[in-house]
């Protein structure tokens, strides 16, 4: 009786080894047909088409840009023209005698920018200051977020610039919209029907777009 035992419990002992055994060839069978199919498609190609539909926005420095070009919805005269609004000068705009009702003026640059500040001034002389129609509400458009304005109220005054944060990604054009305006008022004599803005400044960080094109053009 006691051989008939050990030679049982021998016979198991190789029953377990044989089935451990075989589950391990399956094992390393499965990992080396899997390897083979990670081999076709390097995750290096992956990345680098990634990376060329996606290149990196190389931006510089915080710094006033001029737009290209500045046009308004209307505009009182030559000398009260529209280009008045980006020349650094004391000169002014006014629009064609609507009290700023539906104004609109659109800039656009040379190069996208990604803005951090719109700042609107006004006309410095007081008295022309108070008999002019003055901006109060505002909404700004960038064609890179549509449909999504940056809002802002203007206070009533001529000691310093207000600006407006517009935090923009890639922009081209901008549009402002005066939604409404404060009164001009009577000193010594009358009151004009005309919005006027002596300035405004745009303040951001322009694209390189020299070194983004390299850039998506190395990851390819």
């Amino acid at each position: 009786m006691p051989i008939r035992s050990v030679t049982a419990g021998n016979r198991a002992v190789r029953v377990i080894i044989t089935g451990v055994a075989f589950v391990v060839i399956l094992a390393l069978i499965f990992q080396a047909i899997r390897g083979g199919d990670e081999e076709e498609t390097p995750a290096g190609e992956t990345t680098a088409a990634t990376e060329a539909t996606e290149p990196t926005m190389v931006l510089g420095p915080l710094e006033e840009i001029t737009p290209i070009s500045i046009t308004c919805s209307s505009e009182y005269n030559a000398g009260l023209a529209c280009e008045n609004l980006i020349d650094n000068e004391e000169t002014y705009w006014n629009d064609a005698s609507r009290r700023g009702e539906d104004a609109r003026i659109t800039v656009t640059f040379v190069n996208p920018v990604a803005l951090e500040q719109v700042q609107i001034i006004n006309v410095d002389n007081l008295e022309k200051f108070r008999r002019n129609y003055r901006v109060r509400g505002v909404e700004i458009f960038a064609d890179d977020f549509p449909g999504v304005p940056f809002v802002d109220e203007i206070p009533d005054a001529n000691d310093r610039p207000h600006g407006i944060p517009t935090t923009t990604n890639h922009t081209t054009v901008l549009e402002i919209r005066v939604t409404s305006t404060w009164p001009s008022e009577a000193l010594g004599g009358e009151a004009f029907d005309e919005l006027a803005i002596q300035e405004i400044k745009f303040w951001g960080r322009v694209q390189d777009t020299s070194a983004t094109e390299l850039v998506g053009a190395s990851a390819g």
